[in-house]
């Protein structure tokens, strides 16, 4: 059965609340940049693919949008997460309200896949292809998966660079670091016609996030900042 997505009054309300509260403290503590909003269009169809290296990754994406959409900042965004978060207790609750989905992080999980490609017909989608957080903030491969489900939904897809977040959250750590610095630039959509006129395969899948991947790779080497001290990305396929 397809998931419910809140929509209720007092969700949105909650959502206002907390997004505004948790982008204050990010901000108080953190310098955040962001670049290429206008690639991101209204409505549904939409999904925002992006690297991932740390939890401050899934807050980042929906505060880049505080300031375009002021009222209803996380409503236009659905997301996956691990199915093991909702099993914590007060947790699982929040990432719930927060518009989260459970789905099974090696990504062999059919009745989830099909459930995404249905949300992502009616919903803005925020996902991670590499289905885990890079622990030294190198592009890992894109699963297989999350080409299928493009193919799949055919949507819009954005391709999407995070710099710093692994620095300001690291992947073991309890807590963030105060007084980073993080960056959000959103690439221009994708144009992959040419593989939604093929049939589905596993070969076409593979192409499909190998794109994906190589975009999200393209955004991370050209709009890098001079505070990056990182190492130099390597190809992720």
């Amino acid at each position: 059965m397809l998931m419910a997505i809140r929509r209720t009054f007092w969700h949105k309300l909650w959502l206002l609340i907390t997004i505004f509260i948790i982008n204050g403290l990010v901000r108080l503590f953190t310098r955040v940049e962001v670049h290429g909003r206008e690639n991101v269009p209204f409505g549904s169809g939409v999904l925002i693919a992006a690297n991932h290296c740390s939890a401050l990754d899934v807050l980042l994406i929906p505060m880049a949008f505080l300031t375009r959409w002021p009222l209803l900042p996380l409503d236009l965004f659905v997301s996956p997460a691990k199915e093991e978060w909702f099993r914590v207790p007060i947790v699982g609750t929040f990432i719930r309200w927060w518009r989260a989905f459970p789905i099974r992080q090696n990504g062999r999980d059919p009745a989830s896949l099909l459930r995404m490609v249905k949300l992502i017909k009616t919903e803005k989608m925020m996902l991670f292809p590499e289905g885990a957080r890079s622990y030294d903030g190198q592009l890992q491969p894109g699963m297989r998966s999350v080409g299928w489900l493009i193919h799949k939904a055919q949507p819009l897809v954005v391709p999407t660079a995070l710099f710093g977040t692994e620095k300001v959250w690291p992947r073991r750590a309890l807590l963030p670091r105060p007084f980073g610095r993080v960056k959000v630039v959103f690439g221009k959509p994708l144009n992959l016609d040419r593989y939604y006129n093929q049939s589905q395969s596993g070969e076409v899948a593979q192409e499909v996030v190998d794109e994906v991947m190589a975009a999200i790779a393209h955004l991370k080497t050209a709009h890098r900042p001079v505070w990056d001290t990182s190492p130099p990305i390597r190809s992720a396929t």
